[in-house]
Protein backbone atom coordinates (compact mmCIF):
# COMPACT_ATOMS: atom_id res chain seq x y z
CA UNK A 1 0.00 0.00 0.00
CA UNK A 2 1.23 3.94 -0.85
CA UNK A 3 -0.50 6.72 0.66
CA UNK A 4 -0.61 9.91 -1.26
CA UNK A 5 -2.50 12.71 -0.83
CA UNK A 6 -4.28 14.66 -3.81
CA UNK A 7 -5.80 18.25 -3.86
CA UNK A 8 -6.22 17.41 -0.26
CA UNK A 9 -7.59 14.09 -0.47
CA UNK A 10 -5.91 11.11 1.09
CA UNK A 11 -6.08 8.13 -0.63
CA UNK A 12 -4.21 4.34 -0.22
CA UNK A 13 -3.17 2.99 -3.41
CA UNK A 14 -3.25 -1.12 -3.43
CA UNK A 15 -1.80 -3.54 -6.22
CA UNK A 16 -2.43 -7.20 -6.66
CA UNK A 17 -2.14 -9.49 -9.29
CA UNK A 18 -3.01 -12.78 -9.58
CA UNK A 19 -3.84 -16.16 -11.90
CA UNK A 20 -7.24 -16.04 -13.52
CA UNK A 21 -9.36 -18.71 -12.82
CA UNK A 22 -11.83 -17.90 -14.95
CA UNK A 23 -13.40 -14.99 -16.53
CA UNK A 24 -17.96 -14.18 -17.65
CA UNK A 25 -18.93 -11.45 -19.47
CA UNK A 26 -22.13 -9.36 -19.95
CA UNK A 27 -23.92 -6.44 -21.42
CA UNK A 28 -27.13 -4.36 -20.15
CA UNK A 29 -28.99 -2.01 -22.05
CA UNK A 30 -30.24 0.91 -20.32
CA UNK A 31 -33.21 2.60 -21.88
CA UNK A 32 -34.37 6.02 -20.66
CA UNK A 33 -36.91 8.65 -21.94
CA UNK A 34 -39.54 9.42 -24.67
CA UNK A 35 -42.78 10.88 -24.10
CA UNK A 36 -43.15 14.45 -24.08
CA UNK A 37 -45.74 17.33 -22.93
CA UNK A 38 -46.93 20.64 -24.03
CA UNK A 39 -43.18 21.75 -24.72
CA UNK A 40 -42.13 19.17 -26.64
CA UNK A 41 -41.33 15.45 -26.86
CA UNK A 42 -38.35 13.87 -25.52
CA UNK A 43 -36.21 11.23 -27.19
CA UNK A 44 -35.80 7.66 -26.50
CA UNK A 45 -31.94 7.07 -25.56
CA UNK A 46 -30.37 3.96 -24.37
CA UNK A 47 -27.00 3.03 -23.07
CA UNK A 48 -24.95 -0.34 -22.88
CA UNK A 49 -23.05 -0.90 -19.63
CA UNK A 50 -19.79 -4.15 -19.92
CA UNK A 51 -20.24 -6.59 -16.66
CA UNK A 52 -16.56 -8.09 -16.23
CA UNK A 53 -16.51 -11.21 -13.80
CA UNK A 54 -13.30 -12.43 -12.80
CA UNK A 55 -12.10 -15.21 -10.49
CA UNK A 56 -8.80 -14.20 -9.59
CA UNK A 57 -5.87 -16.69 -7.43
CA UNK A 58 -3.45 -14.88 -5.49
CA UNK A 59 0.19 -16.14 -4.52
CA UNK A 60 -1.57 -17.62 -1.25
CA UNK A 61 -3.96 -20.16 -3.27
CA UNK A 62 -6.81 -17.60 -2.17
CA UNK A 63 -9.36 -16.77 -4.54
CA UNK A 64 -10.91 -13.67 -5.01
CA UNK A 65 -13.88 -12.55 -7.47
CA UNK A 66 -13.36 -9.37 -9.12
CA UNK A 67 -16.65 -7.37 -10.49
CA UNK A 68 -15.61 -4.11 -12.87
CA UNK A 69 -18.65 -2.30 -15.07
CA UNK A 70 -17.52 -0.90 -18.18
CA UNK A 71 -13.67 -2.27 -18.29
CA UNK A 72 -14.51 -4.50 -20.63
CA UNK A 73 -11.09 -6.45 -20.20
CA UNK A 74 -9.74 -9.39 -22.30
CA UNK A 75 -8.37 -12.36 -20.29
CA UNK A 76 -8.98 -15.66 -20.25
CA UNK A 77 -8.12 -18.94 -17.24
CA UNK A 78 -4.20 -19.55 -17.15
CA UNK A 79 -3.41 -15.76 -17.43
CA UNK A 80 -1.99 -13.15 -14.61
CA UNK A 81 -3.83 -9.94 -13.90
CA UNK A 82 -2.48 -7.04 -12.28
CA UNK A 83 -5.16 -4.99 -10.59
CA UNK A 84 -4.27 -1.41 -9.00
CA UNK A 85 -7.18 0.74 -7.09
CA UNK A 86 -7.66 3.35 -4.64
CA UNK A 87 -9.36 3.45 -1.68
CA UNK A 88 -10.10 7.32 0.14
CA UNK A 89 -9.12 7.37 3.51
CA UNK A 90 -12.53 7.24 5.79
CA UNK A 91 -13.83 5.13 3.00
CA UNK A 92 -14.02 1.03 2.96
CA UNK A 93 -13.63 0.97 -1.08
CA UNK A 94 -12.72 2.39 -3.75
CA UNK A 95 -12.26 2.31 -7.51
CA UNK A 96 -9.86 0.28 -9.72
CA UNK A 97 -7.42 2.50 -11.68
CA UNK A 98 -5.56 0.30 -13.40
CA UNK A 99 -5.63 -3.61 -15.01
CA UNK A 100 -2.91 -5.08 -17.11
CA UNK A 101 -3.18 -8.28 -18.67
CA UNK A 102 0.65 -9.78 -17.92
CA UNK A 103 0.28 -12.58 -20.63
CA UNK A 104 -0.37 -10.20 -23.63
CA UNK A 105 0.42 -7.11 -22.32
CA UNK A 106 -2.67 -5.52 -22.99
CA UNK A 107 -3.35 -2.32 -20.56
CA UNK A 108 -6.73 -0.89 -19.03
CA UNK A 109 -7.33 2.55 -17.49
CA UNK A 110 -10.06 4.55 -15.69
CA UNK A 111 -9.61 7.73 -17.36
CA UNK A 112 -12.53 9.43 -16.12
CA UNK A 113 -11.87 8.04 -12.31
CA UNK A 114 -8.39 9.51 -12.85
CA UNK A 115 -9.42 12.97 -14.07
CA UNK A 116 -11.78 13.41 -11.32
CA UNK A 117 -9.36 12.93 -8.52
CA UNK A 118 -7.21 15.38 -9.87
CA UNK A 119 -8.15 19.50 -10.59
CA UNK A 120 -5.60 19.51 -13.65
CA UNK A 121 -7.27 16.53 -15.51
CA UNK A 122 -4.03 14.21 -14.98
CA UNK A 123 -2.13 12.64 -12.46
CA UNK A 124 0.83 11.32 -12.65
CA UNK A 125 1.63 8.81 -10.10
CA UNK A 126 5.20 6.46 -10.14
CA UNK A 127 4.03 3.67 -7.11
CA UNK A 128 6.59 1.83 -5.54
CA UNK A 129 4.18 -1.25 -5.99
CA UNK A 130 4.63 -5.37 -4.50
CA UNK A 131 4.46 -6.00 -8.83
CA UNK A 132 6.85 -4.08 -11.00
CA UNK A 133 5.43 -2.42 -14.17
CA UNK A 134 7.57 -3.02 -17.16
CA UNK A 135 7.37 1.02 -17.55
CA UNK A 136 6.37 4.00 -15.38
CA UNK A 137 3.04 4.12 -14.10
CA UNK A 138 1.75 7.04 -15.69
CA UNK A 139 -1.92 7.72 -16.39
CA UNK A 140 -3.61 10.85 -17.93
Amino acid sequence: MITETINGLTYDFYSFKGKVLGSSKYSSTHVYGGGGNQYGSYPVRSYETVHDIIFIEDAGGKEHEIHMKNWDIGVREGHELLLVWAVQKGRQTGPYLYAKNLNTGMTYTANNTIKNMSRYNFLFLNLNITVPLTAPFVMF
